[in-house]
């Protein structure tokens, strides 16, 4: 005979789903509604997804999120430009690039003469806490960081800064939803660069699984694919 208490167990047990979906959580930048993370969400959804995973997303200022992921006080980042350097040896940069993108000066003044990092000396710069990449290329520069896209460009917009410096997608995505006029983007770009996911060390097993569902992402055009898509809703371009 059945005793009461097995019964209720097996009646729990057949109530649960046939298995749970491990879902990992993953840094970034505050931003939540520009094109790169909104891209980097949608890709980085879809290879989870194709290996069984979910995934859940903690919006941060850029050192946060560097430290928080490195301290596996979260999964890892969603994305960030590579090399980031031995304080954050923790993490594990998975090869295929999430997205690629244009980094460029954002100026009131159109005639300024910038042509590359260097040129860029003259001038007040901003860019957003936590791009390493700008911080090392600015380096003994005149810089100023914010924490968000938003306050770059407005400071920017009132003058008090010369320059903004980040991707071509984020700085029109905000400088449309702002609605702010007389920023323009200098041509050509400051460096053309790929921004990769990353995991941290203790997921160090996921990284070949991962890194070769991105691959077969990018190699079908999955990814083309989804840039397009969302290039056009936020921006109208193609």
């Amino acid at each position: 005979m059945i005793r009461p208490i097995t019964i209720f167990v097996l009646l729990l047990l057949s109530a649960l789903p046939a298995f749970a979906r491990q879902t990992l959580v993953f840094a970034t930048y505050p931003d939540s509604d520009t094109p790169n993370i909104v891209l980097a969400r949608a890709v980085i959804t879809e290879a989870y997804d194709r290996l069984g995973m979910d995934i859940k997303l903690q919006y941060m200022p850029g050192y946060r999120m560097l430290k928080k992921a490195n301290n596996a006080g979260v999964d890892g980042l969603l994305f960030i430009v590579p090399d980031i350097g031995a304080p954050y040896s923790n993490l594990i940069r998975v090869d295929t690039p999430v997205f690629h993108s244009r980094i460029m000066a954002f100026t009131k003044n159109a005639s300024m003469p910038i042509t590359d990092w260097n040129s860029l000396q003259p001038y007040r710069i901003g860019y957003v806490r936590g791009f390493l990449l700008a911080e090392e290329r600015t380096k003994d520069m005149r810089t100023e960081a914010l924490d968000e896209q938003e306050d770059m460009l407005l400071m920017l917009a009132r003058g008090r800064i010369d320059v903004a410096v980040d991707s071509y997608l984020t700085c029109m995505f905000t400088i449309k939803k702002l609605g702010l006029q007389g920023i323009t983007p200098i041509h050509p770009p400051l460096e053309n660069l790929a921004s990769f996911h990353y995991l941290n060390r203790k997921h160090e097993h996921l990284v070949p699984k991962v890194q070769h569902v991105l691959s077969t992402m990018e190699q079908e055009g999955t990814i083309q694919a989804m840039r397009n898509t969302i290039v056009h809703q936020l921006l109208g371009e193609n």
